[in-house]
């Protein structure tokens, strides 16, 4: 072999690979934001109330800071967020879901383009301002729906995308938040069932994690699925890829026997009310069951080691309904109470910032 033609190759080849490992798609790690707070509602379980406490828990938002903007993620394959915005027999959710796929304002399409490590997007592209279809609803809300509620073959449900493209997207989207200077509030709704993408997106999205949970009796038996959310957070969290914490666990759609306070655990957790005593018991065994995840998860759950970081909504009555029908014209009656001090924890979590246990 000509010794020159050596000399051109070896180099010509090594460039190529330098090329080829820069290009190479890679995990991207996860960002910090101080002037925005993203909080994801999670559990495997379904009907637990995840979408219809995310939104009375943005409307408070919004109550509390019309300077601030404000942004629902409807990750529900239902589109049970999106509905929930205009009333179960409203067709502003149909409209509001048919003008946000005309304008491209749907997570799909913001997966679509982030999946490549090398597009930059301005998110402000991807959200709608609600009140463009309902005129009661504030201002500074904005929502981005999802294509899944009209179209079933969109994605497939677990393996679209791998953890890869997950860092990325959410990696992208956090970026370009920091970017700017406005302050944001936003609420990621998830599905029940398996680890679908919605569910694997919101959850690295996240800073917060909040988790609602029902308690019938036997009800903590459903609690255990929580590992598995558990385990895949954790596992975000060891690769860099997320530092989403567990901040808020609630027990909902409780009966209230009377509003005196009761002890709920033998760690001195209390409810503001009274449920029923198999309700009290299925919550006094899952919360046992939390001190011993937050055993196994320190970082993930720190926040849990404050007992009052475990809340009780008591089942909504007739205001309550009312609302769901017509959502910006009451607040949530007899409900907004303890949907007040959620928020109040989750303000507290921001403006503390905690401080994990760091590791050995």
């Amino acid at each position: 072999m000509n010794i020159e033609y050596v000399f051109y190759v070896f180099p010509v080849c090594g460039l190529l690979l330098v090329i080829f490992l820069w290009f190479k798609k890679k995990y991207m790690k996860f960002i910090p934001l101080n002037h925005v707070k993203i909080y994801t509602f999670a559990n495997h379980k379904g009907g637990v109330g995840k979408s219809t406490m995310a939104f009375f828990t943005m409307k408070e938002f919004v109550r509390r800071y019309p300077h601030k903007k404000c942004l629902i993620i409807d990750g529900s394959t239902s589109g049970d967020l999106t509905k929930l915005c205009f009333g179960p027999m409203s067709d502003g959710s149909k409209q509001v879901g048919e003008k946000a796929l005309k304008a491209q304002c749907t997570i799909e399409h913001l997966v679509r383009k982030l999946k490549n490590r090398w597009v930059k997007t301005n998110m402000e592209e991807h959200i709608f301002p609600i009140h463009q279809v309902c005129d009661k609803a504030p201002t500074n809300l904005y929502i981005m729906t999802n294509e899944k509620q009209s179209n079933n073959n969109v994605f497939d449900r677990m393996h679209e995308l791998d953890d890869m493209d997950i860092s990325n997207v959410c990696a992208k989207v956090r970026k370009g938040l920091s970017n700017r200077k406005d302050e944001w509030v936003i609420l990621v709704d998830t599905d029940g069932g398996e680890m679908h993408d919605f569910t694997r997106l919101g959850i690295c999205l996240a800073d917060h994690i909040i988790i609602p949970l029902s308690a019938f009796m036997g009800a903590e038996n459903d609690a255990w699925r929580l590992d598995t959310l558990f385990q895949y957070t954790q596992k975000l969290r060891n690769d860099g890829l997320t530092k989403a914490m567990v901040s808020y666990v609630f027990f909902n759609n409780l009966k209230s026997h009377h509003d005196k306070e009761c002890e709920l655990s033998p760690f001195g957790h209390r409810g503001s009310f009274t449920p029923g005593s198999d309700a009290k018991k299925s919550i006094s065994i899952v919360i046992q069951r939390f001190e011993k995840w937050i055993k196994e998860y320190p970082e993930l759950l720190f926040p849990m080691k404050q007992i009052h970081h475990f809340g009780m909504i008591r089942m909504g009555g007739k205001e309550f309904n009312s609302a769901i029908t017509e959502p910006w014209e009451q607040d949530a009656g007899n409900v907004q109470c303890e949907l007040e001090k959620l928020v109040d924890v989750l303000v507290e979590d921001v403006s503390q910032n905690f401080q994990t246990p760091q590791k050995k």
